[in-house]
């Protein structure tokens, strides 16, 4: 009785253009309406996008491992160089 009387109020607010549903829930997508061809190619392109980014990052992190080696060593030979020693100082 209440979603009756919910209703009618609505109507007569509104009109019939209150009465239309209005969810707020996820509703069907292009991707509900795809073959399983389109669905497998779009897949494919993920994975495809993924690995790159994945390889992309596997590269940075090999240069960054890099760089921090490389600091390290010149960080270990300038200290223990003589020449180093008063670097900066007056």
């Amino acid at each position: 009785m209440v979603r009756f009387t919910r209703g009618l109020r609505k109507f007569k607010q509104g009109g019939p253009e209150a009465l239309v549903d209005r969810r707020r829930g996820k509703g069907k997508t292009v991707h509900d309406q795809l073959t399983d061809n389109e669905k497998r190619d779009l897949e494919v392109k993920r994975l495809k996008a993924r690995i790159e980014h994945l390889s992309t990052e596997n590269a940075v992190l090999k240069k960054l491992q890099e760089l921090e080696r490389l600091d390290a060593t010149h960080h270990t030979s300038t200290k223990n160089n003589p020449n180093f020693s008063n670097y900066g100082e007056p």
